[in-house]
C-alpha cells in the first residue's frame, strides 16, 4: 500500500513538473507570431519585438545579440509574473512566415498603428507597445528597448 501511495505521489510530482513553463534560453523558447498576427493575441497589452537572429558574420544584428539576454530574461519574468505584459516575437528574416511585411526605406513607423500593414521596419531591434489593439509605444533602439525591458522588471 506505502508503495503505491509513493508511486502516486511520484507520478503526480512529475505532472506538476511538466506543467511547469521552459526556461526562455533561446529564440526558439519564446512565443513566435506571424507579421500579420500582432494584432490578434488574446491579451489587452502585450509586447512585440522584432530581431533578427544571429546567422552569420554578413547576416546578423549586433545590436539584437547585445540585448537578447534582456529579452529572454523580461520573457522569463513575464511567464512567472500574471500582472507583467507577454512578449511575443518575430523574426525579421523569415520572409516565408512574415509576408506582407513592409520594409520602410525610411524610419520605423508604427505608433497609433492598428493594424499591421501600417506597420513599416527598416531597423531592428525594434519593441512595440500594444494596448487595447493599438500600437502605443515604440522603441527601436538597444538601449531604450533594454531600459524598458528592465524598467518593467523592477515595478
Amino acid at each position: 500500500m506505502r508503495k503505491t501511495i509513493y508511486i502516486l505521489m511520484t507520478v503526480v510530482f512529475c505532472l506538476m513538473l511538466a506543467g511547469c513553463s521552459k526556461q526562455v534560453n533561446e529564440y526558439g523558447d519564446m512565443t513566435i507570431i506571424k507579421y500579420s498576427e500582432i494584432f490578434e493575441q488574446d491579451e489587452l497589452e502585450y509586447y512585440v519585438y522584432i530581431y533578427r537572429p544571429y546567422v552569420n558574420n554578413d547576416n546578423n544584428c549586433p545590436y539584437c545579440e547585445a540585448i537578447k539576454s534582456e529579452v529572454f530574461a523580461y520573457a522569463n519574468y513575464a511567464r512567472k509574473h500574471k500582472q507583467a505584459r507577454p512578449i511575443y516575437i518575430i523574426n525579421y528574416n523569415d520572409k516565408t512566415t512574415n509576408a506582407g511585411m513592409y520594409i520602410s526605406t525610411g524610419e520605423n513607423q508604427s505608433l497609433n498603428a492598428t493594424t499591421y500593414t501600417e506597420i513599416k521596419i527598416r531597423t531592428v531591434p525594434y519593441l512595440m507597445l500594444i494596448q487595447r489593439g493599438k500600437v502605443t509605444k515604440a522603441w527601436d533602439e538597444a538601449t531604450p528597448i533594454k531600459e524598458e525591458l528592465n524598467q518593467q522588471k523592477a515595478k
